[in-house]
């Protein structure tokens, strides 16, 4: 996703829903990104969008805020239940 691209789109707020209403991304995407490339002149709201240094630069310069998407849960062990520990020890 361009600047050019939101600067074209016809919303304050941008999120992924307004950019698959609008057709920019696919219906069956998870996230986007916005990267640096074109010019942005008017005040947006960009809402859970990932964005490069550059575009989120640009996007505030212009006098818009970025909100960034939450953490994503990292991928790994899931923590051991109650007492878990303890059966297990009993077990060997």
């Amino acid at each position: 996703m361009r600047l050019s691209d939101l600067q074209k789109l016809g919303v304050d707020v941008v999120d992924l829903a307004a950019l698959k209403s609008a057709g920019v991304v696919s219906h069956l995407a998870l996230r986007a990104k916005v990267i640096l490339a074109g010019e942005i002149k008017r005040k947006l709201m960009v809402k859970g969008l990932l964005v490069s240094k550059g575009a989120r630069a640009a996007i505030e310069a212009a006098g818009g805020n970025v909100e960034l998407p939450a953490a994503p849960q990292p991928a790994g062990k899931l923590k051991a239940k109650a007492g878990g520990e303890a059966a297990a020890a009993g077990r060997k």
